[in-house]
């Protein structure tokens, strides 16, 4: 009797399974020690069989970064399901950021690190839609605040630039630049006034020309 195909649910646990199998490699061995082969003995599949769930190791790859940035989308919308205050949320989403970061440092660098050689062009579309889910919460939580007056300017300018500190911060410190004890406080990154890539006093844009002023449009947070 063939055996029965399997449900595109029973497809994703496998995929799911073969690439918790295929990190603990990466992190354990590197790059060299990740290949279809050593993956599907982990799991106890011929590498044959895991062929037809990976193209290649660049399919694998992917669907490995798409993973890990979607469990940081978990954590981002968890966070903002319990934090009706926009102002707290998104010091609270801005700490768990770092968070993932600090303890996750292997799964942060394959999420956001492009791999091997990178991309070679635009993300994969599986691993931008985790993306857009992890930025979500915090691109809400700045609109509420622009919308509430307590953030001025252009809420996406602004989201993208928390959004910026806060991964800056991130790979920084995850580099040694920043030691525990000499940190800034995540939770207030890219706010009270710390926008920088578009805050702008008004004696800066009269000294600066109009020109400059409109390349840095003023945003300026004050919570």
């Amino acid at each position: 009797m063939p055996r029965k195909p399997l449900t595109e649910e029973e497809k994703a646990l496998v995929r799911r399974k073969a690439c918790r199998a295929a990190r603990k490699l990466l992190h354990a061995e590197g790059s060299a020690g990740l290949t279809i082969r050593a993956v599907a003995a982990e799991i106890g599949m011929s590498a044959m069989s895991l062929y037809t769930y990976f193209e290649n190791k660049a399919a694998l790859l992917d669907y490995m970064r798409a993973m890990a940035v979607g469990e940081l989308a978990d954590i981002q919308e968890t966070i903002a399901s319990e934090t009706p205050d926009a102002a707290k949320r998104l010091a609270a989403l801005g700490l768990a950021y770092q968070q993932y970061a600090e303890t996750r440092p292997d799964d942060f660098r394959l999420a956001f690190g492009g791999g091997e050689g990178g991309f070679g062009g635009e993300a994969p579309e599986a691993l931008r839609d985790q993306i857009a889910r992890a930025m979500a919460p915090s691109r809400e939580a700045v609109a509420a605040l622009v919308a509430a007056r307590k953030l001025k300017g252009d809420a996406a300018e602004i989201h993208m630039a928390v959004w910026s500190a806060w991964h800056g911060y991130a790979m920084l410190a995850m580099a040694g630049y920043w030691p525990a004890t000499q940190r800034p406080d995540i939770e207030g990154l890219g706010l009270r006034g710390e926008l920088t890539m578009t805050n702008v006093t008004p004696k800066e844009k009269e000294a600066a020309g109009p020109k400059a002023a409109r390349r840095r449009p003023e945003a300026n947070a004050s919570i």
